[in-house]
């Protein structure tokens, strides 16, 4: 969708035009700054872009932290790096155009906005859109009472992910549960991939967060990639993307939690399993006895990886007679 052209990213406080493959080569001197006596981000020729001001951090992860904020009147949320040199310039730029994937295809809450990138010092921060939803654990111990509302979700995220790696060649690389949100809103999806309609009719939106070890392949999808997140943790000769890498981390995450465990019938964990087998390796069984899903990463990072069942393609197909009525193809 963006490979062979150039994409302003003035709208996000990044001033100038850039291919994905210049990404990476994006200057400090191109990006808004944040000024906090102020309370005002301001352009790169000095103009203000916006009020901003933080109201409280509400979550921390090992790389970033997520504070409450107001843009203007407006409520976000500021991404800052726990360390100054953990870049967060490229992640938002990548989440930028998975957004606007998302929106060009009809489904614009799957990725949260970015409104603004910029500098605090020597950090770089980017304010997003705020979502209101129950993050994925929180809405299987509260929202799951069976089976379809997990086959519903699992054919929700394996649309989105194949509609970012067809249209966009990105790979999370971090699908883990915390990762996702559900909204209790209905939704139509429609989406055409490889000549195919694909339409899901569902009872919630699922929305994928936090990009920070994404990576955009190249023309030939096995590539070096253009841009490659996570440095000093993934490789960074990644092959991008990597087939079925992203289920599998799902699957694994959720395989990893006692409840969702007890909430699946007999039958759709046999079919989880038959997703998570390759050969002769059997994961679904190490996702059982090691609940820390950390093991899936050391696997998916091999420069051979690749589960061809757990691609979200195959797996659409494998829940088309499971979902009649909700899933079709034309």
């Amino acid at each position: 969708m963006f490979a062979s052209k150039e994409i302003s990213l003035d709208p996000i406080g990044i001033q100038g035009s850039f291919s994905i493959p210049a990404i990476p080569t994006i200057e400090r001197s191109c990006v808004s700054r944040f000024s906090p006596k102020e309370c005002l981000i301001r352009s790169p020729n000095g103009d203000p872009r916006a009020r901003l001001v933080l109201t409280d951090e509400f979550d921390a992860g090992s790389y970033g932290t997520l504070y409450t904020a107001f843009r203007d009147t407006h409520p976000v949320v500021v991404k800052r790096p726990r360390l100054p040199e953990m870049n967060l310039l490229q992640e938002g730029v990548l989440q930028y155009l998975a957004h606007l994937v998302a929106v060009a295809e009809g489904i614009p809450w799957a990725v949260p906005n970015v409104f603004d990138v910029c500098t605090y010092g020597p950090e770089v921060w980017f304010t997003m859109e705020r979502v209101y939803g129950a993050r994925c654990p929180e809405w299987i111990e509260t929202g799951v009472k069976g089976d379809q509302e997990i086959l519903l979700f699992l054919a929700q995220v394996a649309l989105l992910l194949a509609t970012l790696e067809v249209r966009l060649h990105l790979d999370h690389r971090d699908l883990k549960l915390s990762n996702l949100v559900i909204c209790p809103t209905p939704c139509t999806i429609r989406v055409t991939l490889h000549e195919t309609l694909w339409t899901l009719i569902c009872p919630f939106q699922v929305v994928l967060l936090d990009f920070g070890f994404a990576c955009l392949g190249s023309e030939a999808l096995r590539g070096t990639p253009w841009v490659n997140l996570g440095d000093g943790v993934l490789p960074p000769m990644d092959p991008c993307p990597k087939e079925g890498r992203d289920m599998f981390h799902l699957l694994v995450s959720l395989l990893g939690l006692p409840i969702f465990r007890e909430r699946i019938s007999q039958r759709l964990a046999d079919t989880i399993d038959r997703w998570l087998s390759s050969g002769p390796k059997s994961y679904g069984s190490m996702a059982r006895r090691w609940s820390a899903h950390s093991w899936s990463y050391l696997v998916s990072s091999q420069p051979s990886f690749s589960i061809p069942s757990c691609c979200p393609l195959a797996i659409l197909k494998d829940l088309l007679p499971e979902l009649k009525g909700f899933l079709s193809r034309s």
